[in-house]
């Protein structure tokens, strides 16, 4: 079983050899690949043979490369993890873009979960606060749009959530009206039955969601204009899902600043959160609030 964390922080040469890493510098160090789970690359003044990492990827061993500064910059990551890797992403492939959201959302929140038990083993203060974002649930209130061109109102999410509500309120007001559609439905079908010389079967028993996915009942939006759109699928998203911050990708290519601002002024008066992601700087408006993500992570105001 493998436990060392070997770290390599000056100028050496890295190979393998008959089951070994052979570390050499001013001595030549052997350590037996089956006892190593990490291999860190600390210095840049570092030389390895192709035979080494093949036979690191063969035993499962991570390997992580550090820059000049000496921080962790990359890592050495297999193509075939395990036996089924290439089902695996065949599958990842078909994927519907509501899959690809819900697995996104869950892989920020965990990462943010990692920074917090990091921050807390180090007693920095700071890790009260990703406490305090992580009691704020992820998947349930944010929802992250990549296109905004390719958003439906009428999804199957928002759809069940509205069809279960529908329900729920017309359960004692309209209770007896769908038992008389029912009992008119069956005398229908009973009557058809009859006239056809083959025996059929069928379900006497109908409920409101199965009466409204038979009619193709949807929400009504404008579909034509984009930005009321993308105004009625934040007001209904945040309505019907309980959706409270919205993350948009290119939001700005799409509109002049008239029209952001009145998307704004709907966000504002629907309050909730919108934050758009944009590789580019652009002028700030009244409404606005910009911040730039480094390369080394840091988040500046500007």
């Amino acid at each position: 079983m493998s436990w060392r964390t070997v770290v390599i922080s000056s100028s050496s040469k890295l190979d393998y050899q008959m089951g070994f890493l052979v570390v050499r510098r001013e001595e030549v160090t052997k350590i037996h690949l089956s006892e190593i789970q990490i291999l860190i690359i600390e210095s840049t003044a570092v030389s390895l043979t192709s035979a080494l990492l093949c036979e690191l990827q063969k035993q499962k061993i991570k390997v992580i490369f550090c820059d000049e500064k000496r921080n962790p910059c990359s890592e050495l990551v297999g193509y075939y993890g395990s036996h089924d890797t290439s089902e695996k992403i065949r599958t990842q492939i078909t994927w519907s873009e509501e899959v690809k959201k819900l697995v996104w959302t869950e892989i920020v929140a965990e990462k943010i979960r990692n920074q917090a038990l990091l921050l807390h083993r180090l007693c920095k203060s700071e890790a009260n606060l990703l406490d305090e974002y992580e009691k704020f649930s992820f998947s349930k209130n944010v929802e992250m749009i990549f296109n905004p061109m390719a958003i439906d109102c009428n999804d199957k999410k928002v759809l069940n959530t509205l069809f279960g509500q529908i329900k729920n309120t017309s359960m004692d007001e309209c209770l007896n009206s769908l038992s008389t559609i029912n009992q008119q439905v069956i005398d229908y079908l009973d009557k058809v039955s009859e006239k056809i010389e083959y025996s059929i079967s069928y379900d006497i028993d109908l409920d409101v969601v199965g009466l409204l996915k038979l009619y193709n009942v949807k929400l009504l939006v404008d579909e034509a204009d984009l930005k009321e759109k993308i105004v009625d699928y934040i007001k209904l998203t945040h309505r019907i899902l309980n959706k409270t911050v919205f993350i948009m990708v290119n939001l700005k290519q799409f509109f002049d600043e008239e029209d952001l601002v009145d998307i704004y002024k709907e966000v504002i008066y629907e309050k909730v959160q919108l934050i758009i992601v944009q590789a580019n700087y652009d002028n700030k408006n009244m409404y606005e609030h910009h911040y730039v993500i480094d390369k080394d992570l840091c988040i500046i105001e500007l």
